[in-house]
């Protein structure tokens, strides 16, 4: 008998808090995310790995069972507490939208994008039936409701079309451009070709003298109107590198990377190169120090990452008016809830519901905050025809951020995973694995085992492997030459035998000359 009654008590303070444990629960995850998803393409860590893996996929779970919780309750609960149910079902629509900071794992879960639409369906109907049972007495919270089930369906309706966006039929779809002639018409065209010709020449150094008076009247345009060259955004940047500081120096180098960005992620999707985007390319990184290069393709890689795992397609102009109204629709809600009358319901619940508010309206700030300190809010700020004075002291502020938070911040681990071979055939397993049959799961472990990360030298990479790279660029000056030193692996047997080939010619050319 105590036994059962001890069952009983338990079940009873379960069910008196199931709801509201599991909705604190949600929110939490959503917290963890925000914040621990930027280090997931920051850190080599392990834990830090595993953390993310398990909040992401218990995100959508616990989300999808509280909605489950309250559909199934609503008949048992009082008038009050159905409505109060009502009005917290939306968020987890708002939860199921997940934050901006991670939206996938891997590359595979965008192709998933058809299984989220399908529930995206499904839950905007549940959700909507809850509410719609709520109204059969008289709702009091029914307005507040409405706004955030807006705000719900634009977070998971988001999240949707990020992982559609990011899949690789709608991205290869999305690079869809007027057909060129591909790499091998250099090949093809090199007999007839007019860049060898002297006009050529000339005409290319008269383009640059007009544009260095172009660029020379941009400077005398923007000290005219008293705003700093560093904020007018034009092809050719209106600061240079001597004349710039650290933060300037930083974004001129963000700007060149997103300019190569946008010409090389067709790469990804198998596209080719156009012969104009090959040699300006291949110019910009033998004319810059090896420690810029390796600075550009870091924030390069960095806006690739971006495109595949978060929300960045949220930064056109015509989706940030939908993510201002949505903000609006959380502070409306917010303000009504808080001049509602009270005290028909119970306290707890009353702060639960202030706590989802404020976290709802908290990430939400934490994310704009995140993104004016990203390398992308030097991209934007330009694209959305901000007036020069305001855009003047966002600038300013973003210095501001970027000061505390440092010049020199990590884009990626800066480590290197190593297999150690000597430790896997020369030491016996621990014993534990002769008992676990499963494959995949004996390969994990053996990984976590034998598998460590080891920093790497910054300036190792910079000498050792830019450096080398550009000697190889100046080798690539046609298609084939560029497809043989590129497909050279392992050593610099290729730049060895193209410098061992130009001596044994010049041998050839000196004996022929002293025999006339």
């Amino acid at each position: 008998m105590g036994n059962t009654s001890v069952i009983e008590k338990v079940m009873q303070l379960w069910n008196t808090w199931d709801d509201r444990f599991f909705m604190l629960t949600s929110l939490l995850i959503q917290a963890l995310l925000t914040i621990l998803a930027p280090y997931r393409k920051r850190s080599a860590s392990r834990l830090v790995k595993f953390c993310l893996w398990l909040l992401y996929l218990s995100a959508d779970a616990v989300a999808l069972f509280t909605i489950g919780l309250i559909t199934s309750s609503q008949d048992i609960n009082s008038p009050q507490r159905q409505d109060l149910l009502a009005f917290w079902a939306p968020f987890l629509l708002l939860h199921l939208g997940g934050p901006d900071t991670i939206t996938a794992l891997a590359l595979e879960d965008n192709e998933l994008w058809h299984r989220h639409a399908l529930q995206l369906a499904i839950q905007l109907i549940v959700t909507l039936y809850v509410f719609v049972q709520s109204l059969r007495g008289d709702n009091r919270l029914w307005l507040p409701t409405v706004l955030m089930y807006v705000d719900g369906c634009i977070k998971y309706t988001e999240r949707t079309e990020a992982l559609y966006f990011a899949s690789m039929n709608s991205f290869r779809e999305s690079l869809a451009s007027k057909p060129h002639s591909g790499p091998d018409y250099a090949r093809f065209s090199e007999p007839i070709n007019p860049s060898v010709t002297g006009a050529h020449v000339i005409t290319i150094q008269d383009s640059k003298k007009s544009l260095g008076r172009d660029y020379q009247d941009d400077l005398n345009h923007s000290s005219k109107d008293g705003v700093p060259c560093d904020t007018k955004y034009t092809r050719n940047y209106a600061c240079t590198l001597k004349d710039a500081d650290a933060e300037e120096e930083e974004n001129v180098m963000i700007k060149d990377a997103y300019k190569f960005y946008t010409k090389f992620k067709g790469l990804l999707a198998d596209a080719f190169l156009s012969l104009e985007d090959r040699e300006e390319s291949r110019s910009f990184f033998l004319d810059k120090a090896a420690s810029k290069v390796y600075r550009v393709v870091e924030i390069e890689l960095n806006f690739v990452y971006d495109i595949f795992y978060t929300k960045v397609f949220l930064l056109q102009k015509k989706r940030a008016y939908v993510r201002i109204l949505s903000f609006l629709s959380v502070v409306a809600a917010l303000l009504l809830f808080s001049f509602k009358d009270k005290t028909e319901y119970h306290d707890t619940d009353v702060g639960i519901t202030f706590a989802l508010l404020g976290g709802a309206i908290a990430l939400d700030l934490f994310v704009v905050l995140m993104l004016m300190v990203s390398d992308w809010w030097i991209i934007i700020t330009p694209k959305f025809g901000i007036p020069k004075y305001v855009r003047f002291y966002l600038i300013q502020f973003l210095k501001l951020l970027r000061f505390t938070r440092g010049h020199s911040r990590s884009r990626w681990a800066r480590s290197i995973s190593r297999y150690n071979l000597l430790d896997r055939c020369f030491k016996d397993p621990p014993s534990f694995l002769k008992f676990i049959f499963i494959r995949r799961i004996r390969e994990f472990l053996m990984g976590v085992l034998y598998v460590e990360t080891k920093q790497i030298d910054e300036q190792l990479v910079v000498n050792f492997i830019i450096e080398e790279l550009q000697k190889k660029a100046k080798l690539a000056t046609d298609i084939k030459t560029s497809k043989e030193v590129y497909s050279a692996r392992g050593n610099n047997h290729w730049y060895h035998w193209w410098w061992a080939c130009q001596r044994f010619v010049l041998k050839i050319l000196v004996k022929r000359l002293r025999r006339s």
